[in-house]
């Protein structure tokens, strides 16, 4: 059965990961299971696992209102990363926003909150030894704009945008090296966030 899935990967052009485990036993499947792979948005959920118990023992008021300012906002495709202004919002308002519409400013407010140590010591306790965040989704987009010769993310993503080279901190080079995405620091395990299926 796994030379079945993995043709489906190759037909498609792409490398994959898959585990399926029965609800009713211990019966397993998996390809490629314990291979690290990057969970991207999925470590949002280990984020709001951490920020919820805070909330439950007392360690952090879910009410407690917090300004997020519009300088230095966490990229994103929706959400707090586009506002022009600044916004103020309670942590568990935070945590809505995170899980609902993976937004990715709030998941950094948070995850600075309640320390990258803490979630990765959760994780390890609930037995996730091979799930480990390694950075902020900042230092991480930062990490890909650096690995392509951009100062930063924000740089990369206006250098795609048609900005001369004039305007980016970046080496005066008149193009970008060809560096595919699963190469960048951001995109290879174990230098960047990673886990396993």
């Amino acid at each position: 059965m796994t030379d079945g899935i993995g043709a489906v990967f190759e037909q498609a052009g792409c490398e994959g990961a898959l585990c399926v485990q029965s609800l009713d036993d211990e019966t397993e499947f998996g390809l490629r299971t314990d291979e690290p792979v990057v969970p991207a948005s999925v470590v949002k959920v280990q984020v709001a696992l951490e920020v919820e118990t805070w909330f439950a023992d007392g360690r952090l008021d879910p009410r407690e209102q917090v300004t997020l300012r519009a300088a230095g906002r966490t990229p994103g495709p929706v959400g707090i990363s586009l506002f022009d202004d600044d916004a103020v919002l309670s942590w568990r308002d935070m945590v809505i926003l995170m899980l609902t519409i993976s937004d990715n400013h709030t998941t950094d407010v948070l995850l600075r909150r309640v320390g990258v140590e803490a979630v990765n010591a959760t994780a390890a306790r609930l037995g996730l030894t091979d799930t480990v965040i390694e950075s902020d989704l900042q230092t991480m987009l930062d990490s890909v704009g650096q690995d392509i010769g951009c100062a930063s993310w924000k740089d990369s993503v206006a250098w795609a945008a048609g900005a001369s080279v004039d305007e980016l901190a970046r080496p005066t080079s008149d193009s970008l090296p060809p560096v595919p995405w699963t190469r960048c620091g951001g995109a290879v395990p174990p230098r960047a966030t990673w886990s396993t299926c």
